[in-house]
């Protein structure tokens, strides 16, 4: 047997494609991590160009079963998606595949540059719930300096 990835790790390391195709199997362990956050990453991407992403997963590395899919992106940015293996006790290995497609004039192919992380969800919301208390200390803090609270006053 395989030793889970530990997380966060990449479905697909950042790179540039210009065909359909489908990353290496990742091994995971759906007991560890259940809840996964699946980030795609567009960096790179031409007009009128269409990137369809989905995730299989497997129990032996060789039967895949589609897990979850991303709707198609056609612009550069961060886009994130739940995935829980929690019905999916069996699933052993996780791994991406993409189909581009291009639409309108010129016969150009589809380039693509891009990248798909995976990551407990659990780590994502411990780190948005540290980003959001942060925030609301800055606030605060921003707060009572306009209320001057907290600030030396100058005696004349």
């Amino acid at each position: 047997m395989v030793p889970a990835m530990l997380l966060p790790a990449f479905l697909v390391a950042e790179n540039v494609v210009r065909s359909d195709g489908a990353g290496a199997a990742v091994p995971v362990d759906p007991t560890r991590n259940p809840l996964l956050e699946i980030t795609l990453g567009i960096t790179r991407i031409l007009e009128k160009e269409s990137l369809h992403v989905s995730v299989w997963g497997s129990a032996d590395g060789e039967a895949w079963l589609r897990l979850r899919s991303f709707p198609p992106k056609s612009y550069c940015g961060s886009y994130a998606v739940p995935l829980d293996l929690s019905s999916h006790a069996e699933v052993r290995f996780l791994r991406a595949q993409w189909t581009m497609g291009r639409w309108g004039l010129g016969a150009e192919a589809p380039v693509f540059g891009f990248s798909i992380e995976i990551r407990a969800a659990e780590i994502r919301a411990a780190e948005m719930k540290a980003a959001e208390l942060k925030a609301a200390v800055v606030e605060t803090t921003e707060k009572k300096s306009a209320a001057g609270v907290g600030t030396a006053v100058g005696v004349a």
